[in-house]
């Protein structure tokens, strides 16, 4: 309304909301680095490791629908793995057994050592046993894996 009563061109008028648009898009466009240089903290964004827990964990709950709490625990047990990795830099070496491995993770974290635990003996069941997976055990090993990465995950990630 104020510049309908200022009487202003059209052409300015035109050129004031182009103008204003760009001023909008350039802040937006550079909204991090004006971010950044404000409070002196960079903006983190998810690495490729922490997009394929992302899709492990759909997978996880693909699998759970589907009943197939095998290849859930197995991919659960990957999962513990790439989180390990991706959070913690710590790496579980091919000639590690899953037990030896737990026992870094507890050492090494602030984790609750029964869901590793937990995390092991379900994997180890999948793996080498032909004894099917109740509902509950599964449960608790999504809720292990959950726990553990609420532990060690970032919090500043978009």
């Amino acid at each position: 309304m104020l510049f309908l009563q200022a009487n202003l061109p059209i052409g300015v008028l035109i050129f004031i909301v182009l103008g204003a648009a760009a001023i909008g898009f350039i802040l937006y466009r550079y909204r991090d680095v004006i971010q950044e240089r404000i409070t002196g903290q960079k903006r983190r964004t998810k690495s490729e490791i922490e997009r394929q827990i992302e899709e492990n964990i759909r997978q996880i709950q693909l699998l759970k629908q589907q009943q197939n709490y095998r290849d859930g625990a197995i991919l659960i047990w990957k999962t513990l793995g790439l989180i390990a990795y991706g959070n913690l830099g710590i790496r579980r070496s091919p000639a590690q057994t899953a037990r030896q491995f737990a026992v870094v993770l507890t050492s090494q974290t602030r984790s609750d050592p029964r869901a590793i635990i937990d995390l092991v003996k379900l994997y180890e069941k999948a793996r080498y046993s032909d004894i099917p997976i109740t509902d509950k055990e599964f449960e608790a090993g999504i809720s292990g894996l959950v726990t553990f990465y609420r532990v060690v995950a970032p919090t500043d990630v978009e």
